[in-house]
């Protein structure tokens, strides 16, 4: 899945340290397809498939699919603000800022 970086990276910053991202990526972590449309530069726009396909194959579950969840999960800080993942965290950044799609241990 080819994801241009800085879209990747934003998406990385969510996950693990809960920051905010872009309107048009957090519309693609609401599951908003309306809005991710409509915020979309010309290369996302052209990308959706693949960005919405790296959300659902790389991030985990808790991070995204509706706005209360987006919102928690900036609460809460990502992954760092969260004590339970400690060791985690360092072997999920890595996975999400992979190119790769090989599958991880």
């Amino acid at each position: 899945m080819k994801v241009k970086e800085a879209t990747r990276e934003g998406i990385v910053r969510f996950v693990i340290d809960g920051l905010r991202p872009g309107d048009f990526l957090q519309a693609v972590l609401r599951n908003d397809l309306q809005q991710a449309f409509a915020r979309a530069d010309l290369e996302n726009l052209r990308d959706l498939k693949e960005i919405a396909g790296f959300v659902f194959m790389r991030v985990p579950l808790p991070c995204y699919g509706s706005k209360a969840k987006v919102d928690r999960w900036i609460k809460q800080g990502g992954y760092r603000g969260s004590e339970v993942f400690g060791a985690a965290v360092n072997k999920l950044e890595n996975r999400l800022r992979s190119g790769s799609d090989e599958d991880f241990d």
